[in-house]
Order: C-alpha cells, then sequence, then structure tokens
C-alpha cells in the first residue's frame, strides 16, 4: 500500500495524495498497460530483498501513456526482512518518444538511401566515425556494406584534396549554407 505520494506524482497520473494513500498498485491503476509485471517485480523485491531497476514500463492512465524508469528499494526492518519498498519512479515518455521519432526518421532516411543513385557519406567530427553509403562503396569498388578501412580525405584524391578539403572546412565555420565540391576519388 502506499504510504507517500508527491505532487509530481499527482501531476504525472493525476491522481491526488488522498485517493492514493493506503492503497495498493492494483486499486489505483486498473488498466495500465504493463501492471502485472510491475507487480511481479514488488514480489520478486519482497523474496530477494533485493533493488530492481525496471528500464521501460509502460503505464496507460485514461487516455493516456506514460513511459516510467523505475527503482524499487527494499526497506528491511531490524529483523532483515522487508517491511516496505520505496519507490523511485523516473518520467521518461519525452526519452522514448524522441527515440522513436528518430527511428522513424532514420527509416525514411534509410529508404531514401536505397531508393536513389545518390553516393552519400557523413562524418561525426567528434568521433571521426564514417558511414558510406551502398552506391558509395560500390562506386569505388568496394562491396555495398562493406566497412571502408579508409577515412574520407584517404579516399579524396590528392590533386583534389586541398580544395576539397578547403570548401568542408569553409562550410564547417557556417560560411556556407551546404558543402558542395567536385573532385576525384581514388578506387580500391
Amino acid at each position: 500500500t502506499y504510504t507517500l505520494w508527491n505532487k509530481e506524482l499527482e501531476t504525472l497520473f493525476g491522481f491526488k495524495e488522498s485517493e492514493v494513500i493506503g492503497k495498493t498498485d492494483e486499486e489505483i491503476f486498473i488498466h495500465a498497460g504493463e501492471i502485472s509485471n510491475y507487480l511481479a517485480t514488488d514480489k520478486w523485491v519482497m523474496e530477494e530483498k533485493e533493488p530492481i531497476l525496471i528500464q521501460k514500463l509502460a503505464i496507460q492512465v485514461e487516455n493516456k501513456q506514460i513511459y516510467a524508469r523505475t527503482f524499487k528499494i527494499p526497506i528491511l526492518d531490524s529483523n532483515g526482512e522487508v517491511e516496505s519498498i520505496l519507490g523511485i519512479l523516473e518520467n521518461i515518455t519525452d526519452v522514448v518518444s524522441s527515440q522513436e521519432e528518430l527511428a522513424k526518421a532514420e527509416k525514411r532516411w534509410n529508404y531514401a538511401l536505397s531508393g536513389s543513385r545518390d553516393a552519400v557519406w557523413d562524418v561525426n567530427l567528434i568521433t571521426k566515425e564514417t558511414f558510406y553509403s551502398a552506391v558509395f562503396n560500390e562506386m569505388l569498388g568496394f562491396k555495398a556494406f562493406e566497412i571502408l578501412p579508409y577515412a574520407w580525405e584517404d579516399l579524396v584524391h590528392p590533386e583534389d584534396l586541398s580544395k576539397a578539403w578547403n570548401l568542408f572546412v569553409e562550410h564547417l565555420e557556417g560560411k556556407s549554407h551546404f558543402y558542395e565540391c567536385e573532385y576525384r576519388l581514388r578506387r580500391k
């Protein structure tokens, strides 16, 4: 049964403290998504006397889907028995929504890439990790999804590298809205 219910939980779930204190999860979260899994973890914490982390819990409250990360920590009495469970809930709904949107965008990007005959490369300027599209790889004599052991600058023809690099740097410095340059690439 609940002994504490803060303002954040009131805002998140729409239940006042007076509606929750003294009640169980089953009484409060009727038809609430993964509540049976949530209750099973309570039982596990009681039996094992160990804390647990639930990375992603879906909770349905009226017409609203909430995703939470929750920690359950057993509070032991002087005999080492669980007298209560401290639950800490973090609302990760925005994080889950962002991840879903990112996955959709990535899927659209992959459809666009696979449907075009454009040779595309992308570099992470922090990690230096470079992505080459299948068309890019094939154009240079590699297999479509082969991981190239070269950095972009190693593939650019030596006579074109200075111009290509300088235009790239100018773009990164905000001097152009996009990077556009014709240059030769070395084949495998």
